[in-house]
C-alpha cells in the first residue's frame, strides 16, 4: 500500500524513490533515534543514462 500511496504522489521515478526512502527512514527513527539509515543506489550499465 505505501508503495501505491508513494507512486500516487510521483511526478517521476526519482520522486518515488525519495519517497519510499522517507517513509524507511522516519520508520526506523521511530524505532530508535540512534539508529541511521544508509542507502548506496546504482545504476546497472545496461540502462541507459538518460533513462530516469
Amino acid at each position: 500500500m505505501e508503495i501505491q500511496i508513494e507512486f500516487s504522489k510521483a511526478n517521476n521515478a526519482t520522486d518515488w524513490l525519495v519517497g519510499l526512502l522517507f517513509r524507511h527512514t522516519e520508520r526506523i527513527r521511530s524505532i530508535d533515534g540512534t539508529l541511521f539509515v544508509l542507502t548506496c543506489i546504482s545504476r546497472p550499465d545496461a540502462i541507459s543514462p538518460a533513462f530516469s
